[in-house]
């Protein structure tokens, strides 16, 4: 039975969009106890949950204790891993799709692995993109312990896919049972203006406008690599991500077939279901010798890669706020991706990256051109990114909005621990 919502929701959330307007330190004396439901977690590769785990350490490093309720893909087992003051309960799940986990409800394990959350006090419940299970999950539990539940929206945008029945299903979804995750949170957080207008579409309650941070000096202290050899006219672009339809990786491929050959070599670093059309599609064209696909890498491969990157693009269709531009921005690179989603409250257009319309692969193209035959240019976007991404993304700001928030929201004694 889910019981009603804490009278904190409707007391307070006219003041919703105020924690995001301050970024002042401020105190650590108490700690709270977060449990937070996740689709994924790592090992399981994404930006998602790159930035998920973060946000997650930086709570821990601030002295809070973080249970984290997540599916056990692609690990099998189901084991709970605790270090201190972070535990990872994985509970059982397969994907019914690419990049759609979904719990093994049948199974015992699973509901010992849920019943195992009532036995520990919570002071709040996160959760993360209202089209995961697992932000319904939040929701159910975080009603019937009359807990506060933030909900983080990294969607800006319904799922696009050419499958046109996956699609449909999908509207569905958000339209039903993502709208109800949207309404009856006690607080919607939006990582971007663009998923903040998204969120709008739902629910008329203020959502405040949370940046994650970055950490430049991890990334500062990963040496470079090249995935392979170059000549000395040639630029090495990079592309890193899911190789799914959202991702636009074909307009990637097609813009650059029409660059001069001997002027560069793309490395695309990720996996997915859309592999085999795409080294077909390399194939045509005759690109074989220009376009490599590496694999699934590690993190720390991945950005030594990009350090020694030239240009890293993002052409997807759909997004919030992607990770890689800003790991890439960090690394050096210079940055073209298509004006989705958040991309835009990252690069500013010619001033510290290049921005084109989705699916425009001339436009790509273009972008591309420019870049390979104005090396000033590609130098002084690199640099004015970086700058900017540190600036913007810092993790104390970032903290100091959640601490707000949950000062806000957690009106009763935090838990003992």
């Amino acid at each position: 039975m889910i019981s009603s919502v804490p009278t904190t929701r409707t007391s307070s959330s006219s003041s919703c969009s105020s924690a995001s307007q301050s970024s002042a330190p401020l105190s650590n004396s108490t700690v709270y106890r977060i449990l937070s439901f996740c689709p994924y977690y790592p090992p399981h590769v994404g930006g998602l949950e790159k930035s998920t785990e973060e946000l997650h350490q930086l709570f821990v490093n601030y002295g809070h204790r973080v249970t984290i309720f997540t599916s056990a893909i692609p690990s099998p087992t189901t084991a709970s891993l605790s270090t201190s003051n972070l535990s990872v309960i994985h509970y059982p799940a397969f994907d019914i799709i690419f990049g759609y986990p979904v719990p093994k409800f049948w199974t015992i394990t699973f509901w010992r692995d849920w019943h195992s959350l009532f036995n520990t006090p919570y002071d709040i419940v996160l959760s993360s993109t209202r089209f995961f299970l697992s932000s319904l999950l939040a929701l159910i539990f975080a009603r019937m312990k009359q807990l506060p539940h933030l909900h983080i929206e990294h969607g800006s945008d319904y799922v696009q896919t050419d499958n046109k029945i996956v699609s449909l299903l999908a509207r569905l979804y958000d339209e039903t049972i993502g709208r109800f995750v949207l309404r009856h949170s006690t607080c919607n957080i939006s990582p971007s203006r663009s998923a903040q207008h998204f969120v709008y579409r739902f629910d008329s309650r203020p959502s405040p406008i949370v940046y994650r941070g970055v950490n430049a000096s991890l990334i500062d202290n990963i040496p470079s690599s090249t995935p392979f050899s170059l000549k000395a006219e040639q630029l090495l672009l990079v592309f890193a991500g899911r190789l799914i339809d959202a991702k636009g990786i074909p307009d990637l491929i097609q813009a650059c077939s029409r660059l001069p050959r001997s002027r560069y070599r793309l490395a695309i670093i990720g996996a997915g279901p859309m592999q085999p059309l795409l080294t077909s599609q390399v194939s045509r064209l005759n690109l074989t010798s220009n376009i490599h696909f590496l694999g699934q890498l590690s993190h720390h491969k991945t950005i030594s890669i990009l350090k020694s990157a030239d240009v890293c693009i993002n052409p997807s269709y759909n997004e919030g706020l992607p990770t890689i531009l800003l790991e890439a921005g960090l690394a050096g690179c210079a940055l073209v991706a298509s004006n989705v989603g958040g991309t835009s409250e990252i690069i500013s257009h010619q001033y510290s990256g290049l921005l084109y319309q989705p699916g425009d692969n001339k436009a790509l193209n273009a972008c591309l051109s420019l870049l390979l035959e104005k090396p000033l240019l590609r130098q002084h976007l690199a640099s004015t990114a970086k700058n900017s991404i540190i600036r913007r993304f810092n993790w104390s700001t970032t903290y100091s909005h959640y601490l707000n928030l949950f000062h806000q929201y957690i009106t009763h004694d935090p838990a003992k621990t």
